[in-house]
């Protein structure tokens, strides 16, 4: 199970009636001790959702992909002929969405869990979808930081240049050690460590490492201002270890054209041909292994990089965030099913049908069944349970359940996790039946979730996610447990051990 939900503009549950469910939460305890005052009401069962950006639709993908739901049956037919192989153990139809889920293929099912913590987890995920606002955040923060260890280390390079020459001496002798036990290392790979150690000093040494650092620097690297906003905007855009990379690129291109052009000024106008392309090549892809000191050349730059990189992650994270939102829903106990009900077959070989605007929800429940649309998804219930009787009541066709569904995976049961699963939306007919108007089965509208199902929202301020996150982790509930793997959890270790 996942909750890799794409942004949208609009919550189709909420109501002004539901607004004033909604409660702010700052901390995991604060968010549990609201939870547990919640009365659980008799013949009801507590499921609950979070979203990332409270913005989102209480909405399966299917019905928030463009013409998602006119090819729902060539997508599931598609997927089982190309992949057979990941459906073999797959029984029923509402196990083979629960796969498609799982891999990112829209479907009609909508997440949810029984464990307010899990849901509380999703709700303070990151949202990476307004990325300018993350550029433009990162860009002005990365510039911002650095001029303020810029005027430090100026100020102490007047007052105190003896200290900036006993620290360069130091500097040098970790660029050599750092060469010497890395001989496959390149200037720039030493740069960035020697840049990384200063950023981790309390900030009296970073002003010490900056001065050093523009002491050494190299002549023609005049714009590091550009750098440091070139990084903070890619690291504000989510990009945080590409940001370092980048702006050192950027660095060395225009070196390398600087270089160019000093070539042909001292041609004493003659005219010599230097090739820019490989000048380029030299200095950006093929950086020099040299010496210790080529690398304390390099630092002012890996530094800029890397302070612009570290606080333009932090600031475009900032603006990219979104308030999250959990949803606290308490379903009748006949809406919860299992994964083997004959309801659930029903809504889950929607799937595989075509239901076309013809299909009448009529007064007779034998003329409802006769139609072509109802005898077709029959024929494909009968294909996984023959002894399904012929009859589909047109109420259960137009109704959302909860399912609780085999845990089927490691993640569906880490997360604890169960469906809403949504039929088909209702809309009014010109056809008139022996009791007045008559209404159309579509998969043209969804079913509507039931605002009383909907007892309380619990809002996550974009500011408090990084905080509840780390609450979270202490519970034991992290990414590598939401998401089990070796990949998620080898990811976790690196930043656990900041590597």
């Amino acid at each position: 199970m996942s909750h890799n939900i794409e942004s949208n503009s609009t919550n189709a549950a909420t109501s002004p009636s539901m607004q004033e469910e909604e409660v702010r939460i700052n901390s995991v305890s604060e968010f549990i001790k609201k939870i547990v005052q919640l009365d659980k009401e008799e013949g009801t069962q507590i499921f609950y959702r979070g979203h990332a950006d409270r913005d989102w639709e209480l909405l399966p993908s299917i019905f928030r992909t463009p013409n998602g739901v006119e090819k729902e049956h060539l997508l599931f037919r598609d997927m089982v002929a190309h992949e057979p192989q990941s459906f073999l153990g797959c029984q029923s139809t509402l196990d083979h969405l629960v796969q498609m889920q799982h891999y990112g293929l829209p479907t009609r099912l909508l997440d949810v869990t029984a464990n307010p913590l899990v849901a509380l987890y999703f709700a303070c995920e990151q949202v990476d979808n307004d990325v300018s606002a993350g550029v433009w955040a990162g860009s002005e923060e990365g510039l911002e930081v650095l001029v303020g260890i810029e005027e430090a280390a100026d100020s102490i390079a007047k007052s105190e240049p003896k200290v900036v020459i006993e620290a360069f001496t130091t500097v040098r002798e970790k660029a050599r050690m750092l060469s010497e036990y890395e001989p496959r290392a390149d200037s720039i790979d030493i740069a960035k460590a020697l840049a990384m150690t200063i950023m981790d000093a309390p900030a009296t040494q970073k002003a010490l490492g900056m001065a050093v650092a523009k002491s050494a620097a190299k002549s023609m690297v005049k714009p590091i201002s550009m750098i440091a906003a070139v990084a903070g905007a890619v690291a504000g855009a989510g990009a945080v270890t590409a940001a370092r990379d980048v702006a050192i690129i950027l660095a060395r291109i225009e070196e390398a054209y600087y270089r160019a052009l000093k070539g042909r000024t001292e041609s004493n106008g003659d005219p010599i041909e230097v090739s820019f392309a490989e000048s380029l090549t030299q200095l950006v892809f093929e950086p020099s292994r040299a010496t210790a000191d080529e690398a304390i050349a390099e630092l002012l730059v890996a530094l800029a990089a890397e302070a612009a990189a570290e606080a333009g992650a932090e600031a475009g994270a900032l603006a990219r965030e979104k308030d999250g939102l959990v949803y606290f829903f308490s379903v009748p106990n006949g809406k919860v099913k299992h994964y083997d009900s004959d309801t659930v077959s029903v809504l889950a070989n929607l799937a595989k049908c075509r239901i076309s605007e013809l299909c009448s929800d009529l007064s007779s429940l034998e003329d409802f069944n006769q139609q072509l649309d109802i005898d077709l998804l029959l024929h494909q219930i009968r294909g996984e349970k023959p002894h399904f009787r012929p009859i589909i009541q047109a109420s259960d066709l137009s109704s959302i359940f909860f399912v609780k569904a085999k845990n089927g995976n490691q993640r569906i049961a880490n997360q604890m996790g169960a469906f809403m699963l949504f039929g088909l939306g209702v809309e009014r007919g010109k056809d008139v039946d022996e009791e007045g108007e008559a209404s159309h089965l579509t998969k043209g509208v969804h079913a509507e979730i039931p605002a009383e199902w909907i007892k309380r929202k619990f809002v996550v301020p974009k500011e408090k996610k990084t905080k509840i996150l780390e609450e979270l982790a202490h519970l034991g509930i992290t990414e590598s447990y939401i998401y089990p793997g070796i990949e998620q959890y080898a990811k976790e270790l690196k930043k656990r051990y900041n590597l």
